[in-house]
């Protein structure tokens, strides 16, 4: 799956169709180099959390290429 420039709705459809992880190979330029600062490529996707709480959180990982 392509999923460059989704959105935190796609996290919430994701879950409700049994995901509960993604792995992204492309990401934006800046957010690379954040993740590499961090040295973390993985986090908690958490789509609109106001409305759903924790309950619909999936993990993403990026690919570091």
């Amino acid at each position: 799956m392509d999923s460059f420039g989704v959105s935190t709705g796609y996290a919430r459809m994701a879950h409700d169709v049994g995901f509960d992880m993604m792995i992204f190979a492309r990401v934006d330029l800046m957010e690379k180099r954040q993740m590499r600062q961090k040295k973390s490529r993985s986090q908690v996707w958490r789509p609109h959390e106001e409305n759903f709480g924790k309950r619909k959180d999936i993990l993403s990982v990026t690919l570091d290429q």
